[in-house]
């Protein structure tokens, strides 16, 4: 938000206060409207009518969670991530590109996995996995990475010797924008590799990937190997109270 956009701002947290029997004072306002100034006015607006469904008034961190998560309370955030895995883990298949309709779950794989090239099925339903998933999704940056986030909405698998051509996808948490006739997911595809140039793969079970006891061999490049360092060297760096 920006100066323009403080008179609207107010109406819209006295109107969200006055929900709960609460008034404001010019204090409080300015104090909520700077720990907010990062996101747009329509983003804090949509927000407050999420939270206008809590038990207890609004805090700003609510209004904030609103914003990117999209939901009121840490319970449904933890319950979204967790479905967002289950998507990521159900019928896992290392032969297969993932594509991430919303930069943040693919953010949160790309911390946690780096790149999905040397997981076999065993590895991707292991439960720390997840819960170390769940804990990525919560905390990282999509502000601060969004760039990474963003290169990351195709995590490409190594196709173990098959004709690139074939170019075989998984969509994970997909949706279709207001206004469009394609997924977000299908736009993706259609720019990186071409219309008509690749193939969804969908699982309706767990698919029957051979046990084996051998180790996953690793199978990432030295530059993917540096870029997921980077981005694991900042984002899960122990904060100073941690090292104290």
């Amino acid at each position: 938000m920006i100066l323009d956009d403080y008179t609207e701002f107010c109406k819209t947290w006295a109107t969200l206060r006055s929900l709960f029997g609460k008034s404001t004072t010019k204090d409080e306002r300015k104090m909520v409207f700077n720990a907010l100034s990062r996101y747009s006015l329509d983003a804090v607006k949509k927000a407050c009518g999420v939270c206008s469904q809590l038990q207890m008034p609004p805090l700003p961190c609510d209004i904030i969670r609103a914003i990117e998560f999209g939901v009121a309370t840490d319970a449904q955030v933890d319950v979204q991530a967790k479905c967002i895995w289950q998507q990521i883990a159900n019928g896992y298949d290392n032969k297969t590109d993932y594509v991430f309709a919303h930069p943040r779950d693919a953010l949160a794989f790309y911390i946690v996995l780096g790149t999905h090239k040397f997981y076999s099925y065993q590895t991707i339903g292991d439960e720390v996995l997840g819960k170390r998933y769940v804990e990525a999704y919560k905390s990282c940056d999509i502000y601060k990475y969004q760039k990474q986030a963003q290169e990351s909405q195709i995590i490409f698998a190594d196709l173990m010797g098959m004709p690139k051509t074939r170019n075989y996808v998984t969509f994970i948490n997909d949706y279709t924008r207001d206004g469009d006739s394609e997924s977000v997911c299908t736009q993706i595809c259609n720019k990186v590799y071409g219309v008509n140039n690749w193939t969804i793969t969908r699982f309706d079970k767990l698919s029957p990937l051979p046990v084996t006891n051998e180790p996953p061999v690793l199978y990432m490049t030295k530059e993917d190997s540096m870029k997921a360092l980077d981005v694991l060297i900042d984002v899960l760096k122990p904060s100073k109270k941690e090292d104290a």
